[in-house]
């Protein structure tokens, strides 16, 4: 079967900076977290690319891949696509591993409650 993108969060926060705390977060709540993808780093080869979102070669866009390690027996993959100070977070899971999506939805909602949705 075929992994689906299931949406968890969006909260207006820059990508970097609910990256870094979402990843604390799951640290501290056992998961492991190793970043597998970056987009601005993979962006430096090819800076006069426009973005599809503003039609310039600089903008805010973000996406960070995080790979999950955990209770599962296979990784989570944790999709965070920032732009425009924020940040929607999403799980891409078979359906073996959809179940975690709402755990780890409830488990980021808690830490980025402070955050004004």
């Amino acid at each position: 079967m075929v992994p689906q993108a299931i949406p968890l969060l969006d909260i207006p926060l820059d990508c970097s900076e609910a990256v870094n705390k979402a990843s604390a977060c799951l640290q501290a709540h056992h998961w492991q977290t190793v970043r597998s993808f970056d987009l601005q780093a993979a962006r430096l080869a090819h800076q006069q690319c426009a973005c599809p979102h503003h039609g310039t070669a600089r903008c805010d866009c973000q996406m960070v891949v995080l790979l999950l390690y955990g209770p599962p027996e296979e990784p989570l993959t944790l999709i965070v696509h920032g732009h425009d100070h924020t940040s929607h977070f999403s799980l891409v899971a078979s359906a073996s591993q959809a179940r975690w999506a709402e755990k780890l939805a409830a488990l980021l909602r808690e830490h980025f409650a402070y955050v004004r949705v």
